[in-house]
């Protein structure tokens, strides 16, 4: 009986994926702020 826990073959790949396409989404973001911040041009303000 599969229960969902775990894996027969073992992790899941969909995961996998799925958390380092955020991890790499929030470095770019992180940097792209960063990079924002540093540069000091900030429109209308």
């Amino acid at each position: 009986m599969k229960t969902g826990v775990g894996g027969s073959v073992g992790p899941d790949t969909t995961q996998i994926a799925a958390g380092a396409g955020v991890l790499a989404a929030t470095a770019v973001g992180g940097a792209w702020l960063l990079r924002r911040r540093a540069s000091g041009t900030q429109d209308g303000s």
